[in-house]
């Protein structure tokens, strides 16, 4: 389990058990951050931004 977990680790990746009397987080994923930003993204944020404002 450790090795899953090192791997995991890695990558940012998240891991969750499922038991029986719930779910546990195992290990956290990293946050998202795009490696670049790109003009569909930004008029996607725009349009967003225009429908919660």
């Amino acid at each position: 389990m450790d090795d899953f977990l090192n791997e995991a680790s890695f990558y940012g990746i998240g891991v969750l058990l499922h038991r029986e009397d719930g779910v546990e987080e195992l290990l956290e994923a990293d946050p998202y951050r795009p490696a670049r930003h790109t003009a569909g993204a930004w008029g996607f944020v725009e349009d967003l931004y225009q429908e919660l404002s």
